[in-house]
């Protein structure tokens, strides 16, 4: 079949395919729904047909697939093999034109190059000859019909051009012998022979195609080579006497070339046979396994038939003895394949054992897959019989037990022995037959196994079997214990009825004791009427259905009575049942009275507590009004002692309405005590919680009315009193205010135009007037904590009291802005002073300094003159008195800003004061700096003068002083002699040796802290941490680079050796600090950011925290500031008792105003611990902290002072 028919046609088969699973599912979805009508397993139910169906679909699925892959494959390569083909033609058509263009006449020169492009053909077309012979053999192969026209089209056109190429080449070569010399024919002669004698150097190719390739070449050298030799055998005659030797020489080397090439034709032919054989024998072989694998691809060893399993085992031993044969052949073929390894190349002999290499392999395969099937086909074979044999030996066990059955259902036993051992042989029946579900399991397991082997047909007959064998078990065992069961009840009605009759009473007795008596584990209902329901709805339901129960011990008492005999035994056993029979009546009415009692004495309750609820309810709305009554805000509506008066007046008919119903309330708590305390409430579980709870908050409200009407009288004459206190006490002082006012208005003057001494005049005023306002403190305090109280007391209405106390507040308001003001004013005095304060501390400065600078310049001009000092000490010494004068520079120069800032403001008079200070230092620096100029020139004129003698006279004087200094050493002091006889090198070594134990010290503690571990987050030393190695890590540097400045001064103008300025040491202490410095820079980093990542994730560390700190810590202080001056006024108890109750009173106040700011205090201290703890201005945390410290030394002696007034009052109340 043509690719593209077969294509076609999987196409179809597709389709078809499809249409079956659409069908196969549409069974499935008919089989399951037959099941479920039926009732029955749908596996059972045609469950493995369908599945069968359904692989063998999916088989069909995989074949199709990989049909449809071949034949897209085919389709491809009939493509390429007839682009190929079109490709050959084409060239060869090329070639041919080419050929037609040599066929012209040329010019006889022309000849020599066209026979060598004939000769090119001729080998290029000797070499396509096998690319189109493997092009028509893969079209055979594709195509089994036929071959394409195509490839034989191209296969003659191929005889033609290799035919007319061959024609002109002769033609060419007799008409190049005959036209031209001699010479000229020998030189091409000679090129074609050294061309295929370098040919014959090269090696026989070793695979076939190659092969092939090369027998044609060598087949057209040979032609070649034969029809030159007939061309130029008569040209021999031709040939001139001179080049005669040449043309022996050639035609010996021609002749001898031509046998070389005859050799290695018949060579090359040798190995073509040979590749023959081994390609004819490897596809007869191959051929044979395809033959075995199709006849083991075409039994159906899978879903297999249980009657050709030994068809299906003889098959494979046949198969089994053909493989010897496959095998001889595959060894006849390996020693073929040794003889042509000798001549291939490592990549082709790789190739070749690969794939002899594969057919002994699937030779193995083969006998190893039959191997495999055989041994499954016996294990499938002993399988089927073990089953078979267990479903007989199942049915015929059962077959035995249905006779039992049969028997026992015909033959009723009449005695108590007989139905005993009846019962007997029934009960060893039925464990033999629950024995047999072990062997009913094994089947099952069997029968799993054997479903994935044999035909559906098949595994139907056993489903059916297996179905057929539980079913026939599960029957006989209903049948046994239905049996089992009638003779167990025939045996056991005596002591089924004593059972049932003992359990009857105990659930009466049970029953009972739920109605009687009281159990702490018993949930008590919510609602009276739940009870009532459960009396009349559970109790009765449970009786009734108990009553069923009750009919039949009567029924089957009476029966067992009526059944005895009359003998001794009997008649005891007769007593014995009817006493049962009589106590399950007596008990049963019992309960029924019980029941009945219980119902009415709870209904009664239930009318009794309703009663007292609704009074309750009535109480509750009069308390209601009444509370609202007290809860009203006490209004004034002026500060008179009319509105006083008539205050009083309503509460007192409160309070007498209040009384006139004490009595109501008395009654109602009264019955409501007694029906509490009724043990029949107790005993029926009745719900007394709303009823005590309502008895409970009635006697608390009415406590709390009784409470608050005292209150509120003792309230309109507190507010009355703290009113009219305000009051006074604004009045009185707004006077003082108005002429503090008016005076620090006065005094606030504008300060451009005032000087010195009157702004200090205005100061003291300012001071003054500070000191009179804190002299009114106490008053200012009085009104503002008697106005705090008014302002915060309960009861009242703000807006009343506000508008009452307006002067109060604004006079009050007045007061806490005088101080601040005045304040202001001094400060903004004291501020202006302090350009004339600075000035006069740079004048002194500048004075001193250059006042030390004149003295040293005197000592230098008039102590030390040229003929005792030299001029270098000289010069070096006024060169420091220079440097010092450069310091006092920014000195002078702050003192000259600051006094024309000075003299700006100030009067005329104070001016020439001013001017005559700044003179004073100016005219002293100016002195200076002449006289500083005056000895310089005489220095360096002296200098220029007598450079020699100044050196000389130096040296004389230096050994003038040694000598001096040495006759005295023995008279001076030891530590006078160790002074005086010190050098500026003896001094550099002690300052580096102190500088480098500094160092040491610095370097060891900034190693410590780096190597420190870093705390933990959260940490109190966390903060600090990073500041600390900053500072040491500053040290550290300041100590090297002091101990380096020395270093380099030892080493280059005191001129010490490398020992003696330390050199080792300071580079080791050098290299230690900056290695010590990277570390402490990384720690430095890593805590900085431990810091900012807490800080930043820290709930607590916020600006928004540090606010609300600072807010609270002021709330705070103002409330310390008012209990301070409430407790200032705490002398001693009054002796008035209702002064004493009011004191009492506002001591409870405070106390619980008190105890609410100790949690605040509490939070106070423990943020802005940790505020300070982690904050990384020290300042501010410290500052934090005192703060912190004196607002808890306020607390303390607040708390203290608390305590022993509230002492005293208690001692006052008590005495």
């Amino acid at each position: 079949m043509e690719p593209e028919e077969a294509l076609e046609k999987v196409k179809v088969c597709e389709e078809t395919l499809a249409a079956h699973t659409k069908r196969l599912a549409e069974l499935q979805d008919l089989v399951s729904g037959i099941a479920e009508a039926v009732g029955v397993d749908a596996n059972s139910l045609l469950g493995g047909e369908v599945t069968a169906l359904g692989r063998k679909l999916d088989e069909a699925k995989q074949v199709i697939g990989a049909l449809s892959d071949a034949a897209e494959e085919n389709v491809k390569q009939k493509e390429g093999a007839r682009k190929d083909a079109l490709e050959r033609k084409e060239w060869l058509e090329g070639v041919r034109k080419e050929i037609g263009t040599i066929s012209k006449e040329t010019t006889p020169t022309e000849n020599e190059g066209k026979l060598a492009v004939l000769r090119d053909h001729l080998l290029s077309l000797s070499k396509a000859e096998g690319q189109i012979q493997q092009i028509k053999d893969k079209t055979v192969e594709i195509s089994t019909t036929r071959t394409e026209t195509s490839v034989i089209e191209v296969l003659e056109l191929w005889q033609q051009v290799i035919r007319e190429t061959f024609q002109q080449y002769h033609r060419l070569s007799t008409t190049l012998v005959k036209n031209e010399d001699g010479a000229a024919a020998l030189r091409l002669w000679e090129e074609y022979l050294l061309y295929v004698q370098q040919f014959l150097q090269g090696t026989i190719p070793g695979d076939c195609h190659s092969l092939s390739e090369h027998q044609s070449l060598c087949q057209v050298h040979q032609n070649l080579l034969t029809t030159q030799q007939n061309v130029l055998q008569p040209a021999g005659q031709l040939v001139e006497p001179g080049i005669m030797q040449q043309f022996n020489s050639l035609s010996n080397l021609h002749n001898e070339i031509l046998s070389r090439i005859t050799d290695r034709h018949s060579e090359v032919q040798n190995r073509l046979n040979a590749w023959e054989k081994y390609k004819k024998d490897q596809n007869r072989l191959l051929a044979w396994l395809k033959g075995v694998e199709k006849e083991r691809d075409h039994m159906q060893l899978r879903y297999m038939h249980i009657r050709r399993i030994p068809k299906l085992l003889t098959r494979i031993q046949t198969l089994l003895d053909k493989i010897p044969q496959g095998e001889e052949q595959a060894e006849s073929l390996q020693r073929q394949q040794n003889v042509l390894l000798q001549f291939c190349d490592d990549a082709l002999a790789t190739s070749i054992r690969m794939e002899h290499v594969a057919i002994k392999q699937r030779i193995s395969n083969i006998r190893a897959g039959l191997d495999t099937w055989k041994q499954f086909l016996e294990r499938i074979k002993t399988l089927v019989n073990t089953h078979e044999e267990k479903v007989d030996r199942l049915q015929k066990l059962f077959d035995e037990i249905q006779q039992i059955v049969n028997e026992s259902v015909s033959q009723s036993p009449a005695s108590h022995a007989s139905c005993a051992s009846k019962l007997e042989l029934l009960q060893r029946t039925r464990s033999r037959l629950g024995t047999s579900t072990q062997e009913l399991e094994e089947l099952g397991l069997s029968q799993e196994q054997l479903k994935e082997c044999l035909s559906p047909s098949d595994m139907k007959t056993i489903n059916q079997r297996m179905w057929l064998l539980w079913h026939q078990q599960g029957d006989l065992d209903h049948q046994l214990a239905s049996l089992c069961h009638q003779l167990e009840e025939k045996l056991g009605v005596k002591s089924m009825f004593e059972t049932r009759q003992a359990r009857f009473i105990a659930w009466i007795n049970e029953l009972e004791n739920k109605l009687d008596e009281i159990s702490e584990e018993t949930a008590v209902p919510s609602d009276p009427k739940e009870l009532l329901r459960k009396l009349e709805t559970e109790l009765q339901a449970e009786m009734a259905l108990k009553e069923r129960e009750y009919n039949w011990l009567l029924k089957t008492g009476k029966e067992l009575v009526e059944s005895c005999g009359e003998e001794y035994a009997e008649v005891t056993s007769k007593q014995i049942i009817q006493h049962r029979t009589d106590e399950v009546v007596v008990r049963w009415e019992r309960l029924e009275n019980l029941a009945k009692s219980r119902f009415n004495k709870i209904n009664d309750m239930m009318q009794t507590m309703w009663q007292l609820e609704e009074r309750i309810a009535k109480i509750r709305a009069w308390l209601t009004q009444i509370e609202l009554q007290l809860a009203k805000p006490l209004v004034f509506e002026a500060a008179t002692k009319e509105v006083i008066d008539r205050k009083v007046q309503d509460h007192d008919k409160l309070k007498k309405s209040i009384e006139n119903e004490s009595g109501n309330i008395g009654e109602v708590l009264n019955l409501c005590e007694l029906l509490l305390s009724d043990p029949d409430v107790l005993k029926a579980h009745f719900s007394t919680e709303n009823i005590t709870h309502a008895v409970q908050n009635l006697e608390k409200r009415w406590k709390v009315v009784c409470g608050q009407s005292a209150e509120r009288k003792r309230k309109i004459s507190f507010i009355w009193k703290l009113l009219q206190e305000v009051l006074k006490l604004s009045t009185d002082h707004e006077q003082w205010i108005n002429e503090q006012e008016q005076q620090l208005k006065n005094l606030d003057k504008p300060l451009k135009k005032l000087g010195k001494e009157e702004i200090q005049q205005l100061i003291y005023a300012v001071e003054n007037e500070i000191k009179d306002i804190e002299s009114r403190v106490p008053t200012f305090q009085i009104l503002e904590q008697t106005y705090s109280k008014l302002a915060t007391a309960s009861g009242i209405d703000p807006d009343n009291i506000q508008e009452l106390t307006s002067r109060a507040r604004v006079t009050i308001a007045r007061w806490e802005n005088l101080m601040p003001k005045a304040q202001s004013l001094l400060q903004k005095l004291q501020n202006e002073l302090v350009p004339f304060k600075e000035f006069s501390l740079a004048h002194e400065d500048a004075v001193v300094g250059l006042t030390k600078l004149d003295a040293q310049i005197t000592e230098l001009q008039h102590l030390s003159p040229p003929e005792k000092v030299p001029l270098q000490e000289r010069l070096k010494k006024l060169e420091a008195i220079e440097k010092q004068l450069n310091d006092q520079t920014p000195t002078l120069e702050t003192a000259d800003k600051l006094g024309l800032q000075i003299m700006k403001k100030s009067k005329k008079q104070e001016v020439s004061k001013i001017q005559e200070m700044i003179d004073e230092y100016q005219i002293l620096c100016k002195s200076i700096h002449e006289r500083i100029v005056e000895i310089r020139t005489e220095i360096m004129t002296q200098v220029k003068r007598q450079p020699r003698e100044v050196d000389e006279s130096v040296q004389v004087e230096t050994l003038k002083f040694e000598q001096d200094s040495a006759v005295q050493v023995n008279t001076l002091p030891p530590q006078l002699q160790r002074m005086t006889s010190i050098s500026a090198k003896d001094a550099y070594l002690v300052e580096l040796e102190a500088a480098l134990g500094e160092c040491k010290s610095n370097l060891d503690e900034l190693e410590m802290l780096v190597n420190k571990e870093i705390p933990k987050q959260g940490s109190s030393e966390l903060p600090g941490s990073s500041k600390k190695i900053a500072k040491i890590s500053a040290n550290c540097q300041a100590s090297v680079e002091l101990i380096k400045h020395i270093h380099d001064l030892l080493i280059k103008e005191c001129h010490a050796s490398e020992t003696e300025a330390c050199s080792e040491m300071v580079r080791t202490l050098v290299e230690r600090f900056e290695v010590l410095l990277v570390k402490a820079k990384e720690k430095e980093q890593k805590l900085r950011e431990l810091s900012e990542a807490g800080r930043l994730l820290c709930p607590l560390c916020t600006k928004r925290n540090w606010a609300q700190l600072d807010n609270d810590l002021w709330r705070l202080e103002k409330w310390l500031q008012f209990a301070e001056g409430t407790q200032k006024g705490q002398r001693s108890p009054p002796s008035d008792i209702e002064q004493l109750e009011d004191v009492v009173q506002d001591q409870r106040e405070f106390l619980l105003d008190l105890d609410s700011h100790k949690s605040i205090v509490r939070s106070l201290n423990i943020v802005g611990t940790h505020l300070a703890d982690h904050s990384e201005d020290a300042v501010k945390a410290t500052e934090l902290r005192g703060r912190l410290e004196k607002d808890n030394k306020r607390w303390e002696v607040i708390c203290r002072n608390a305590s022993e007034w509230q002492v005293q009052l208690q001692r006052a109340l008590m005495n």
